[in-house]
């Protein structure tokens, strides 16, 4: 069901910016070459949603490095949202999940335009790669069961509880101290849409795959489909500006000529 929201959230965003691709006025004020940035992006992946920071260098007219840190929240395909309406004060809270699951990464990676702007209403395309560390983080989830006598604080265990049993999940702080953090490896990469109209301003559609890997199960739900290597696809809104500009203002060789 999230893959399919996924899916179409992606298309609704292509549908939104396709009229991009077609000709308008031409832009001729002279161009920026060497575009150094700094930009945010919002991101969704095929399994969670989370927020990045890149801050990217020039190497030519065509190509960037590019540093990127990711804060992740990732969830199970498994999990679905239940409320039992018969228990008094009951909430949301997802049967069998045993772990919150965030990740935070760190990648150093390259990006190469392959369809420059010909004019303001066009867009450029630019592939982008990456790798680095991951580290993921687990916290255990305690809930609050029913009990005739008065609830209690406990771990899900599927041997004691049943659905009718959870009132709903107890404080976040609840079992903090036993959170554990596993590194790892991460690649990704994708595709880059910028239809930002000035030279000055980040506005970008990205799309692509990313790859984590654990050495240890990642277990999010009690059951045995927990994985160590987690493949997601995500699409991601990028603002931000440009900043150390080279090369880019004609009007300063317009006036020493003056």
């Amino acid at each position: 069901m999230k893959l399919n929201y996924f899916c179409l959230l992606l298309g609704i965003m292509f549908l939104s910016v396709g009229e991009i691709f077609s000709q308008g006025e031409v832009d001729s004020s002279y161009k920026i070459m060497y575009r150094n940035e700094k930009g945010v992006g919002l991101f969704l992946n095929s399994n969670g949603f989370g927020i990045n920071y890149r801050k990217a260098k020039s190497l030519d007219g065509y190509r960037k490095s590019f540093l990127e840190f990711d804060f992740n929240y990732v969830s199970h395909p498994r999990e679905i949202r239940m409320i039992d309406p018969y228990l008094p004060n009951a909430s949301r809270y997802v049967y069998g999940k045993v772990n919150v699951f965030v990740n935070f990464r760190a990648v150093f990676g390259r990006q190469k335009e392959i369809y420059s702007k010909f004019d303001k209403n066009s867009i450029a395309i630019r592939y982008f790669y990456a790798g680095g560390v991951v580290a993921g983080i687990l916290k255990p989830i305690y809930y609050e069961v029913f009990r005739p006598n008065g609830n209690i604080i406990e771990k899900f265990d599927s041997q004691k509880h049943r659905s009718g049993d959870i009132v709903g999940k107890a404080s976040f702080f609840e079992g903090i101290s036993e959170t554990t953090l596993t590194p790892g490896a991460t690649i990704k990469g994708g595709f880059i849409f910028d239809f930002s109209t000035q030279d000055t301003k980040i506005r970008n559609l990205e799309v692509g795959a990313v790859l984590d890997v654990y050495p240890r199960v990642m277990k999010i739900m009690e059951s045995d489909d927990n994985q160590w290597a987690l493949l997601s696809l995500f699409v991601c809104y990028r603002f931000g500006r440009i900043y150390s500009t080279v090369a880019a203002d004609k009007s300063k060789d317009l006036e020493k000529n003056e």
